[in-house]
């Protein structure tokens, strides 16, 4: 026993270091900036470590100075370090995308024509010019205007693309490198049924894919299957929402296809006729 000190004194140095013991049992807590009760000299409130070190330092009786530092140098090793807490993980930022609203496909209003083709857009069968009658005339065409008002619905458009009676499908493919804050893709096509009587069908075809090119696996397929155009042109919309589209951001590449031909007459372009078609991201 140091010379100056009681045995009380002495055993109230041993209990309140038996009594930090304790306390450094529960540095997981102390760590994490938690208050936990301790019990020192009946202290049964909720604190945290520099309290406990404070009160134990200023609890102690010493006979000199140099005493109760060395207190203080045996408290402090005794001490846990206090752990940093580490920093929240940042939210991801999302993919770059293209603007809301953007329009991502090549000549959506069938107004860009090469020869004879669409500029953009790939015909399953070829394209061909546009003809009143032939039995030749079995491919889709595309026109900057419509060429017999009496047989086919108004439009102020300058563009469509008119098919004839052999069967196609008209398709373009795009890649994207993600979709940013894009919560929606709608993919909008406007036809009509201008066949002299016949309720000629078509398929509307969205296919969304995991790799570039209409590559990788299928993520999404949208179709409205095989239905009859309208008699007027009306816009046909297929949509693909984030919200219940797990795979949303996973898209790479999208390919648009519609497919249709003219069931009631043999000869020229009397099948259903597309306006436009838009793929819009919002």
């Amino acid at each position: 026993m140091r010379q100056g000190i009681s045995a009380g004194d002495f055993t109230n140095r041993i209990n309140k270091r038996f009594l930090f013991a304790d306390y450094t049992r529960q540095v997981e807590a102390a760590k994490l900036g938690i208050r936990t009760p301790i019990n020192i000299q009946g202290l049964n409130a909720g604190t945290n470590q520099s309290s406990v070190l404070k009160n134990m330092i200023e609890g102690a009786q010493y006979t000199t100075a140099a005493e109760q530092q060395i207190y203080i140098n045996e408290v402090r090793a005794l001490a846990p370090t206090p752990a940093s807490v580490p920093e929240p993980e940042p939210e991801p930022e999302p993919t770059p995308g293209p603007e809301p609203g953007t329009q991502l496909l090549l000549n959506p209003e069938f107004t860009d024509i090469t020869g004879v083709a669409a500029d953009g857009w790939t015909s399953s069968t070829g394209w061909q010019a546009w003809a009143y009658e032939g039995g030749g005339t079995n491919r889709p065409c595309v026109l900057t205007e419509m060429p017999i008002r009496d047989v086919y619905p108004t439009s102020t458009s300058t563009g469509f693309i008119i098919f004839s009676y052999v069967l196609a499908t008209i398709s373009q493919t795009i890649n994207i490198t993600g979709l940013g804050g894009n919560n929606t893709i709608n993919t909008v096509l406007n036809i009509a049924n201008v066949s002299n009587g016949s309720a000629d069908q078509y398929t509307f075809t969205v296919i969304f894919y995991g790799g570039s090119n209409g590559t990788g696996s299928i993520l999404y397929n949208l179709t409205t299957g095989s239905v009859t155009a309208p008699s007027v042109f009306t816009d046909i919309t297929l949509t693909l929402d984030r919200d219940t589209s797990p795979n949303f951001d996973n898209i790479r590449s999208i390919k648009v296809s519609i497919t249709s031909r003219d069931s009631g007459n043999w000869g020229g372009q009397y099948g259903p006729a597309m306006d436009y078609c838009r793929l819009i991201v919002n």
